[in-house]
């Protein structure tokens, strides 16, 4: 049996005689200021890669002296032998517990094989903020490869706080100081309470440009009830919450009153009703919008499986990137600034040929709107106007 770390994640390579229901028990601590995967391949004395092993993640905690180990989950490996488990916690210790049987077959479930990819959240919540993509194309590149049998979860409003925890202090600040004020503390500094329309000042087109982004990146994106019609805090629900804690005599960790109550509680069927039927100005505005970009993904194969790749622009605020297979090329662009944008965005030759120098017009799969653009074979750029928080998702797929 071998034990490599490589960064940026470790990696378990297991070999050795495994028949008749073996077990492995690896110990591993991760390293400090890092939260990774633990990604893992399962061999057999001839090299072989193990299919449907079972890898079981336990967390290695001590307790008055006492260890203790907590199981976090367990997965199967896929036909490659692969496994993967993460984002993991830092300075937390974690142990692996690897079951093959080649005697009886052991049945693949239909669980997914999804982790929650904890630092994108606040990542995209201070690219939006500060309307710099630079926050996410950090968090993008110290993201580790994974399987193709797996999937990363991605999400940016949870039943909890906003957590701040997995992102280095500055972006912690910077989040934490500009959030904060639209919601209410969790920790003072690394959480915020609060509904995603008020973290973005229930702004329709602030509200799109956000989950544009979620739907266009790599990964099953999640949402949270009621932001899909933009409900906003609830302070009732938290002060109502606090009452019946304290007539029972139950509080959690930190008091009665619990900020995170305000983006909790229950949102009535008449709101989700009237706001899908257009009885609710600002509601039946994010309810359409974000049914439309939902409607658009599920169009889009190249959404769900396609290949992901950044495109340098001249403005931070321009957060440009392509989607794309042997079928389709997608070019998302979203305009991160509340003011209008002149935008360069650098393409693939590919693209560039297909429209050599000309003033084209490329249609906006989001809405069928048709926007015109200057493509050049000189500079390998396109030049395009945006409006504030536009987002735009064009097929740039060559002839």
């Amino acid at each position: 049996m071998e034990f490599e770390e490589k960064k940026p994640c470790p990696k378990i390579d297991i070999d050795g005689v495994i028949s008749k229901g073996k077990q492995f028990d690896l110990d591993i601590t991760l390293p400090e200021d890092h939260r990774n995967v633990i990604y893992g391949v399962v061999r057999n004395c001839f090299k072989e890669p193990v299919c449907d092993a079972v890898v079981k993640l336990v967390e290695v905690v001590y307790d008055c002296g006492k260890e203790e180990r907590r199981p976090v989950g367990h997965t199967f490996t896929d036909k490659e032998g692969e496994f993967v488990f993460g984002p993991l916690c830092p300075d937390k210790q974690y142990a692996l517990q690897i079951w093959v049987n080649d005697t009886k077959k052991i049945k693949r479930t239909n669980e997914a094989q999804i982790a929650y990819h904890f630092p994108y959240m606040p990542a995209i919540w201070a690219t939006l903020v500060t309307e710099d993509k630079q926050y996410f194309v950090d968090a993008y590149k110290d993201t580790p490869q994974i399987p193709k049998s797996a999937a990363w979860g991605l999400f940016l409003r949870v039943h909890d706080e906003l957590t701040l925890e997995m992102v280095n202090p500055d972006v912690r600040k910077i989040v934490y100081d500009e959030l904060v004020k639209k919601g209410l503390e969790f920790r003072k500094g690394f959480g915020i309470s609060g509904r995603l329309a008020n973290f973005l000042d229930k702004n329709p087109n602030h509200i799109e440009v956000a989950y544009s982004i979620l739907f266009s990146l790599p990964g099953i994106p999640i949402i949270y009830y009621g932001d899909e019609i933009g409900v906003t805090n609830n302070f009732e629900n938290a002060k109502e919450s606090a009452l019946i804690r304290s007539k029972n005599k139950i509080a959690n960790l930190l008091s009665v009153f619990d900020s995170r109550d305000i983006n909790r509680g229950k949102v009535s069927a008449k709101l989700f009703y009237g706001s899908s039927q257009g009885y609710y100005k600002f509601n039946s505005q994010v309810y359409c919008k974000v049914h439309n970009l939902i409607k658009v993904r599920k169009s889009l194969p190249v959404m769900v499986d396609g290949e992901f790749e950044l495109l340098p622009t001249k403005s931070k605020s321009n957060f440009a990137y392509l989607r794309k297979n042997k079928n389709q090329q997608i070019l998302v662009i979203n305009n991160l600034s509340k003011e209008k944008l002149y935008a360069d965005v650098t393409l693939p030759i590919d693209i560039i040929l297909k429209n050599n120098g000309n003033i084209t017009k490329l249609k906006n799969l989001i809405n069928g709107d048709n926007i015109k653009v200057n493509i050049s074979l000189k500079n390998k750029m396109m030049h395009l106007r945006l409006a504030p928080y536009q987002t735009l998702w064009l097929d740039v797929t060559p002839n």
